[in-house]
């Protein structure tokens, strides 16, 4: 998809206030999406930069309050959709799911950064309602693309549960994945 297309639709489904459904978690209660932008910038670097979160991630330096705010000010310039998953009732940050454009084409990434909320399956009901989002907002794309640490077996087999399929390893330590 070509970069402008992609742009002229996120900036769209921004201005509208489009986000992925909220889901109803294995505990019965709901879980909302807001955009990243949106997002309270401590709250949101505390989930992203949680230890559990960092030592499975490429980029594992946590991220500064700076850079964050800098990502921000270019956010509507970048090949990339982010959303913060919060609990409806409560207003926690749960976590975040996002699409980018990287050099193995729209690769999807995803964290559950609050450890209260990890083990409740909510990483899959999430990834559920973003790739029905992607589908039907960005139907131009025909494959979502996913690289996971070789070790981290959860996300592998979460990946696996989603229908992605190992393609190849990169980086050494790697798996590319794929979703059609």
């Amino acid at each position: 998809m070509p970069h402008t297309q992609f742009l002229k639709i996120k900036n769209s489904l921004m201005d509208g206030h489009i986000t992925p459904n909220k889901f109803l978690g294995s505990n019965g209660e709901n879980f909302i999406f807001i955009w990243l932008p949106t997002a309270n910038d401590s709250k949101l670097l505390e989930i992203r930069n949680a230890e559990h979160v960092l030592k499975e991630i490429k980029n594992s330096l946590p991220i500064a309050l700076d850079t964050h705010k800098r990502f921000k000010i270019n956010y509507p310039l970048i090949d990339r959709l982010d959303f913060i998953c919060l609990h409806e009732l409560s207003g926690d940050y749960i976590g975040g799911i996002n699409i980018a454009k990287t050099r193995h084409g729209y690769e999807m990434g995803k964290y559950i950064g609050n450890q209260k909320y990890l083990g409740l399956g909510l990483a899959y009901s999430m990834s559920c309602s973003f790739i029905e989002y992607i589908k039907v907002n960005i139907g131009h794309l025909e494959e979502i693309k996913a690289v996971t640490k070789i070790t981290n077996i959860k996300n592998i087999n979460l990946n696996f549960k989603l229908g992605f399929r190992i393609v190849k390893l990169v980086d050494d330590n790697y798996w590319l994945m794929s979703l059609r």
